[in-house]
């Protein structure tokens, strides 16, 4: 699977690389991102600029992975989300959960 992660700005932005973020994938997704959660950087973006399918499981994940790092009194914003991914983050009533921003570079400039 194809995730990737970089520091920038005082962040650390985690890039999916695949289409979908889906049940195929989730479980090894939220692993990644635990893995970056021990990183010196309070901030963290998810770049799902990529992402053109999500279904529950990609939901899910990304609501585990706001509660972990929220609990490590750490932030995580969603960047980029293509249409049908944003569809469903309101229609599920996340886009008042998550903070997301249209873009990368309004995430990193906040």
């Amino acid at each position: 699977m194809s995730f990737d992660s970089y520091e920038k700005n005082g962040f650390t932005v985690i890039s999916v690389s695949e289409s979908r973020l889906d049940a195929s994938i989730s479980d090894l997704f939220q692993a990644y991102v635990c893995d970056r959660m021990t990183q010196n950087t309070d901030q963290f973006i998810i770049d799902l600029s990529s992402v053109k399918f999500m279904d529950s499981s990609g939901l899910g994940t990304l609501v585990a992975c706001f509660k972990k790092i929220n609990g490590m009194n750490k932030n995580m914003y969603l960047a980029s989300p293509q249409p049908a991914v944003k569809d469903l983050l309101d229609l599920t009533s996340m886009d008042k959960i998550f903070q997301i921003f249209t873009s990368l570079e309004q995430a990193l400039n906040g």
